[in-house]
């Protein structure tokens, strides 16, 4: 009896190897799934020198941490070339893994190491002179034609709050501090030209259109406006 068992298991394994074997779609790839679970029952501590007692009770674990399902830090590199929307050359900057990896590195960007910095020297570029989102903010900004909305019912004055308030309804959140206004005041629906200093280095000139919003749409009508975002196209090579 012992020995026809042993000879199935024998025959259904060869019978498992084959089939694996001969599998075209076989994922050999590693798996990252590193885990971190704990007991959902404590066990007691044992005796000196001796493991403590375990029932099925204290094989019950918990779910606490998925290592591999954290988004992976960004890649602190060095560019070794001019590259528009990222940075310029010398510049120490941090970006997306996949970005470095599949694009920049080698020959575009290399790894901060201490040795590389110390190799690049002089050369360095000051990284609050390089920032890429300043660079990529500036050239966006210029493309916008900023749509102010103002009571039509009584009177006002535009303020820095309003034109604060009218970007970020785009997505774009700019401090009080950071706006410059026309000179004179402004009372009623025209065209503006608003100043917007990114990062206390380069300033950008956004013009706009201030218009009435009245409550009964019947006692009032809106301007035709330019698009919101207009990136000017790129001269053609002739």
């Amino acid at each position: 009896m012992l020995r026809s068992s042993l000879q199935a298991v024998k025959e259904s394994g060869q019978l498992l190897r084959s089939a694996v074997r001969g599998a075209p779609c076989l994922n050999v790839a590693q798996t990252r799934s590193t885990v971190v679970v704990e007991r959902v029952y404590p066990t007691q501590l044992g005796k000196v020198g001796q493991m403590p007692r375990l029932k099925n009770k204290h094989r019950v674990y918990r779910l606490k941490e998925r290592v591999h399902s954290k988004p992976a830090p960004p890649i602190k590199c060095i560019l070794l070339q001019d590259i528009k929307g990222v940075g310029v050359k010398g510049s120490v900057i941090s970006v997306d893994r996949s970005l470095f990896r599949n694009k920049l590195y080698p020959t575009q960007a290399t790894y901060a190491s201490p040795e590389n910095l110390a190799e690049l020297g002089d050369e360095r570029v000051d990284e609050t002179k390089a920032t890429p989102t300043a660079r990529q903010t500036l050239e966006q900004l210029s493309w916008l034609h900023l749509r102010v909305p103002m009571n039509g019912e009584r009177s006002w004055t535009l303020s820095k709050t309003n034109v604060k308030v009218a970007l970020r309804k785009l997505g774009v959140e700019v401090e009080e501090g950071c706006l410059t206004m026309p000179e004179e005041a402004i009372t009623e629906p025209q065209e503006i030209t608003i100043g917007i200093t990114v990062n206390n280095m380069e300033t950008v000139h956004v013009k706009g259109t201030v218009f009435h919003i009245q409550k009964d749409p019947g006692e009032g009508f809106l301007p035709t406006f330019p698009p919101v975002w207009s990136k000017p196209r790129e001269p053609e090579n002739s």
